[in-house]
């Protein structure tokens, strides 16, 4: 990663090498943004909420925090959902981004509203329930290449942080 690099990053970017593990991932997000052209991500349900992690800024002032925004970029705009529906989890955990399901689906729907060209999920998306789908969708959580969620423009990215070299 360079200062050529656009990095995006669809959660689970904490937890200190352990699967599973949580933690506060500010540190990794400042490394990301002072190494990159430009860094824009949305946090998983490993990722502790940090007021500062929302407030993170590329040097060109677009918010590398791209949940429940869109915004222009060198790549087209980009918007973004934080977390995951607590399905099967009582109560839901904002702190850890697991949020009730009509919370979620209308954040998503907000984002979606402004028709970004490019939406970053950790949660997989079940487009049947969503009119209008972006250019490109990337998303991280789904540990496996489930096939319910395919549709042609969304990637699985779980485990991975996609860079694009300009």
């Amino acid at each position: 990663i360079n200062k050529r690099t656009i990095v995006l990053s669809m959660g689970d970017m904490s937890g200190n090498f352990k699967m599973g593990g949580n933690s506060d991932p500010i540190v990794e997000y400042e490394a990301m943004c002072n190494a990159s052209k430009a860094f824009y991500f949305v946090q998983g349900n490993h990722d502790y909420h940090n007021t500062k992690s929302d407030n993170l800024r590329n040097s060109d002032g677009t918010w590398c925090c791209v949940n429940s925004r869109v915004q222009t970029t060198l790549i087209g705009t980009i918007g973004g959902v934080n977390g995951i529906i607590a399905t099967g989890i009582k109560p839901p955990r904002p702190e850890l981004h697991i949020f009730d399901k009509q919370v979620y689906n209308n954040r998503l729907a907000d984002v979606l509203a402004m028709k970004p060209d490019i939406l970053l999920t950790h949660q997989p998306i079940t487009w049947s329930l969503f009119l209008d789908a972006p250019r490109l969708h990337l998303y991280g959580h789904s540990h496996a290449d489930d096939k319910s969620f395919f549709r042609p423009g969304s990637i699985n990215c779980d485990g991975r942080i996609l860079q694009i070299q300009n």
